[in-house]
């Protein structure tokens, strides 16, 4: 079978579907995976065939207007600047998702362009199938991703989701349409998830039972398979996947330190920020590992810092006391299955969610980065120093590692055809 995965976004998008699509290549599918143009070199380094989608992933998360927005906390003013830029190359888009579309015996997509997605696979008459990196859809037990993350009544959490569900499809629906006057269909009133829901499409909830037990019972057509993790002759094939020379030797040189990845996070005052990091690690009394990922630093290690561009998570995390991130759905699977206790400081999109769910499994706490201060980290870190806070996290890292999410999710695309 022909299939056609579509992941655009940053790596966290990318990379769980280079280990769903090398699960199904290892069942004899062709799986040709859409990302982003600067995430290619990375598909195909896995073992994966990856196309490109001309867009680059950092193009506006990483320029000045972008960061100045995700730093200050504007949520809604950024994504409202992303859906105007993804209007302004939408025909670029859409005829790249035409041409690694076709031929295809199969469409799956991950959220950002499932509405696109689905009507490609009605115009080729082939089945769709969804991935989600986390629980998008209506339910009554948990609030929207998207929503302010506290306990409601059951009626007001799905309320939620209806409501951020209409305002996306406002934003966005204009651009599905005009992707099917393109390929001769008549306009959609209503979003992909009401039409796949109706469908009975299978959507596979690329997270774990053990992570959100509440929707453990979900529809048969929601299965919580677990996350997406690389293979590992995948993470073999990548240089990043082993600890360098001089991080191996820092870290056995002294006490377990706390991590603290930058990542994507928009962080404006980059000097700044080692300073804030280094009083909260004075006050705490632990060294620091400091990953600038999309940042750059020019600061020179010592027993007490270290600095790395980007890491190995899988393999980092678990020689580290706390995890400190932005809560991306890829980042919060790596320090939980790692058992690290971990401190999310939510910049936008689904990352107040993770922070809230690691906040609520008793593995973590968060607040948002837009009030990140050397107080705010050391009253959050503090807690989770204690052998109890890593005793918790351990467990339920042991209980993550005993899952096979792309395993699980390839068997399931089996069966369905």
């Amino acid at each position: 079978m022909r299939v056609c995965l579509f992941a655009l976004g940053t790596r966290g998008d990318a990379e769980p579907a280079f280990a769903l699509a090398y699960a199904l290549q290892r069942r004899g599918h062709q799986v040709a995976v859409g990302v982003a143009e600067d995430l290619v070199a990375l598909g195909r380094n896995v073992g994966v065939d990856a196309r490109p989608l001309r867009v680059n992933a950092r193009e506006f998360l990483y320029s000045t207007e972008g960061r100045r927005l995700l730093a200050a906390g504007k949520d809604w003013q950024f994504l409202a600047r992303m859906a105007g830029r993804s209007r302004e190359i939408a025909d670029t888009l859409h005829a790249d998702m035409i041409d690694i579309a076709t031929g295809a015996d199969m469409i799956m997509c991950s959220m950002l362009l499932e509405d696109e997605a689905v009507s490609l696979a009605e115009w080729l008459r082939v089945p769709f199938i969804g991935l989600s990196y986390f629980p998008f859809r209506r339910t009554t037990v948990l609030p929207s991703p998207y929503a302010p993350q506290h306990r409601l009544p059951r009626s007001l959490n799905w309320l939620t989701h209806v409501i951020f569900e209409q305002a996306r499809w406002r934003s966005l629906g204009s651009q599905s349409n005009l992707l099917r006057r393109k390929i001769g269909l008549a306009p959609v009133s209503q979003p992909a998830g009401k039409r796949l829901a109706r469908m009975g499409a299978l959507e596979i909830q690329a997270y774990s039972r053990f992570v959100l037990p509440e929707l453990s019972g979900w529809s048969s057509r929601l299965p919580l398979v677990g996350y997406l993790r690389l293979a590992q002759e995948q993470r073999d094939m990548l240089a990043d996947q082993k600890l360098d020379g001089g991080l191996a030797t820092w870290l056995d040189a002294g006490e377990v330190p706390v991590f603290f990845g930058l990542g994507s996070a928009p962080v404006l005052d980059v000097p700044g920020t080692v300073r804030m990091i280094r009083d909260t690690c004075a006050a705490l009394g632990v060294r620091a590992l400091v990953s600038a990922g999309w940042n750059t630093m020019e600061s020179t290690a010592d027993d007490q810092m270290y600095f790395v561009d980007d890491v190995n998570h899988d393999e980092v995390l678990r020689h580290c006391r706390v995890a400190v991130h932005h809560g991306g759905a890829g980042t919060t699977a790596a320090s939980l299955r790692a058992g690290t206790p971990t401190v999310v400081c939510a910049v936008t999109w689904d990352m107040p969610f993770w922070g809230a769910t690691v906040a609520r499994l008793g593995v973590g706490n968060t607040f948002p980065f837009a009030d990140l201060s050397a107080a705010r980290l050391t009253a959050a870190i503090a807690p989770l120093l204690s052998d109890e806070a890593r005793r918790r996290s351990a467990r339920l890292g042991a209980r993550l590692r005993t899952e096979d999410g792309p395993g699980e999710a390839a068997k399931l695309i089996d069966q369905g055809f």
